[in-house]
């Protein structure tokens, strides 16, 4: 259950949030199970919160910063990442059904049977990010780059890879 303070704090909007993460460097936010659906939070510092099983359907989440965040089984359908920094968060049966994921960084990222049907992860990077049993059924990786990504078991049926990069570069 979140933190009431954080999430009192958190609807205050990403610049608000964003002074109190500086002033509070050393506090690891509780924001699990947190009701942001439809959330403006363009920019915001989330890194290393806790955020498992909240519901951040529809959210605005363009370049915030979510390293080493929990977002274990968290709802983020239809929500627009673009831009955003997810390098080893824990994206672990969580829900970015039409996400919008363009040149998101989930490098290391755990995405473990996520799923991730119809999300736009254009130019998106996927490094040696854990995609096992994850459901990409008609997600479009157009220029995503998959070096050392883990797809084994993955659902990937009508997966768009035009252009992907793989573990061999384009020479």
């Amino acid at each position: 259950m979140a933190d009431q303070h954080h999430l009192f704090l958190i609807k205050q909007g990403p610049l608000f949030w964003n002074q109190w993460r500086q002033e509070h460097a050393d506090v690891q936010p509780d924001l699990s199970e947190a009701d942001l659906n439809d959330a403006d939070l363009v920019g915001v510092n989330l890194s290393g919160t806790d955020l498992t099983r909240a519901n951040l359907k529809g959210a605005i989440l363009k370049r915030a910063d979510l390293r080493w965040t929990d977002l274990t089984q968290a709802v983020l359908a239809r929500a627009n990442l673009t831009g955003a920094c997810c390098t080893e968060a824990n994206l672990i049966m969580s829900d970015l059904t039409e996400a919008t994921l363009t040149k998101t960084s989930f490098s290391r990222a755990s995405l473990y049977g996520a799923k991730l049907g119809e999300a736009d992860l254009r130019g998106a990077n996927l490094s040696e990010v854990d995609l096992y049993m994850a459901d990409l059924r008609e997600a479009d990786l157009t220029g995503a780059r998959l070096l050392r990504a883990n797809m084994y078991g993955a659902k990937r049926l009508k997966v768009v890879f035009d252009k992907a990069n793989s573990a061999c570069e384009d020479e």
